[in-house]
């Protein structure tokens, strides 16, 4: 059976297959966190049983399910989602319930759907789901920082598990929120297909006794999540039994790289960045010690540009915005131009091909201690009353860390030495700001953050302020 799945094309497949295969070949595999291990027959039989618990209770093949993703343990959300991939419903993955309104059509909590009791026989069964049927609802921040829904199928993530999860069979996974496009919605389904342990640990703490609790090879991270784990370990060795690190969710960059090669000696550590709306890896990068803040190059059957405010292409070395495109167009580059996305980020491909990451573009900010929007930072400084008119956006990433610069209009341009004092005592911090007469924008008043960008890095601009 496993022969015959392995070699089977992936588009013919759903996950139900996938389940019925590692139903029947569990091994060893299994999920776990700090509330124990479940094997993967049980998980997967419980699944089935909610499965049909929702089909008496009226759920049927296409309805969408709302789940629970808050204070629960990997076991019970992992069979929540295996539940309604087995059923053929479409998980809906949203940290925030009011992001379900955006949604056209109804959508129903799937805890509401158990607790009723409101079973309701007779009711048809539109049957098993296909390939091509929906498997989840998740939300990306997008280029503009309002969540939009995504709609993956049950093709999009069928693994062989052969190939899934570089072939290591127990894999740790720290500071990934279950409804991102790493969380459940793949880090879940490539571990099953591989016949991995999947272990969760919700703080730094918690990794350290799990990973060595399971005996994990592998670790999968944010950077965020990364640097905490360094600064949290209580030994030298904790991590030499690690011998794989995927640093997802942004870049590894500056200090981190060097520090995690320290904490993690006998591992490899790959930078993977990729764009919820593609729905897998884009660039996947060896991480080394001392190397510019770059993504490498596209993995197998992705492309990528680099394009101006336009939508231009742009030539190697010069920076814009970095679209990414996947698909069979994409081997010899018939790609139609709304089928190229934008994943946010700034950066510049050099003459060999690798892209080099230099700030982000997006309406989403990373700081030290929260997350952001422009948007916001910029309300906070029209607040001091020698500002005029503001623009703000990230100059570049240190540590996954947004830095910020901010153009500024000043009311009186006499009064620069006061307006410098007020910003260097501005919460977040500013590390570059320049005094321009006008704030780029679009048409409609919204600040244009690829011009902005630019402003701030001009070396060769007057009025600039860095901060020591």
């Amino acid at each position: 059976m496993e022969t015959l799945l392995s070699d089977m094309a992936t588009d013919g497949l759903s996950v139900t297959h996938l389940m019925a295969h590692r139903v029947h070949s569990p091994g060893k595999s299994g999920v776990a966190d700090a509330d124990g291990f479940v094997p993967l027959r049980s998980l997967l039989l419980q699944a089935v049983r909610k499965a049909d618990l929702l089909r008496r209770s009226g759920v049927a093949r296409g309805d969408r399910l709302a789940l629970d993703l808050s204070n629960k343990s990997w076991a019970s959300v992992s069979i929540d989602y295996l539940a309604c991939a087995w059923l053929g419903a479409c998980a809906v993955l949203a940290e925030d319930h009011q992001l379900l309104g955006s949604l056209d059509g109804p959508v129903t909590l799937m805890d509401d759907c158990i607790d009723s009791g409101d079973v309701r026989h007779g009711r048809s069964d539109r049957g098993r789901p296909s390939p091509g049927d929906p498997l989840d609802i998740l939300f990306s921040s997008g280029t503009t920082g309002t969540p939009k829904p995504i709609v993956f199928h049950h093709k999009d993530w069928v693994y062989r598990p052969s190939g899934a999860a570089s072939r290591v069979d127990k894999i740790a996974h720290y500071g990934i929120p279950f409804g991102t496009s790493t969380g459940v919605h793949g880090i879940l389904l490539q571990h099953i297909a591989a016949g991995a342990v999947s272990v969760a640990a919700k703080t730094s703490g918690e990794v350290f006794d799990l990973v060595k609790s399971f005996d994990c090879n592998q670790l999968v991270v944010t950077p965020y999540a990364l640097q905490k784990l360094i600064n949290s370990s209580p030994t030298a060795d904790a991590f030499e039994q690690i011998k794989t690190v995927k640093v997802v969710a942004g870049p590894v960059t500056g200090s981190l790289a060097s520090a995690a090669i320290d904490a993690f000696p006998n591992a490899r550590i790959f930078s993977i960045y990729g764009a919820t709306e593609l729905g897998g890896t884009v660039f996947t990068r060896l991480v080394k010690r001392g190397e510019p803040n770059g993504l490498g190059v596209p993995s197998p059957g992705a492309v990528c540009r680099i394009v101006d405010e336009r939508g231009a292409p742009l030539p190697p070395g010069e920076v814009g915005q970095i679209q990414v495109a996947q698909g069979p167009a994409a081997a010899n580059m018939s790609i139609p131009t709304q089928h190229w996305i934008s994943v946010g980020d700034m950066g510049y491909m050099d003459k060999v091909g690798q892209v080099h990451l230099v700030g982000r573009a997006k309406e989403i900010l990373f700081l030290p201690d929260r997350r952001s929007t422009p948007g916001k930072i910029e309300e906070g400084l029209l607040q001091i009353p020698l500002v005029e008119d503001v623009g703000v956006a990230a100059i570049d990433n240190v540590d996954g860390c947004d830095r910020l610069g901010a153009c500024v209009v000043l009311k009186d341009r006499d009064k620069v030495r006061e307006a410098a004092e007020a910003l260097a005592q501005f919460d977040p911090p500013l590390f570059r700001i320049r005094y321009v007469s006008s704030i780029p924008r679009t048409s409609l008043g919204k600040p244009l953050r690829d011009q902005i960008w630019h402003l701030l890095m001009d070396s060769d601009a007057e009025g600039v302020w860095l901060r020591p």
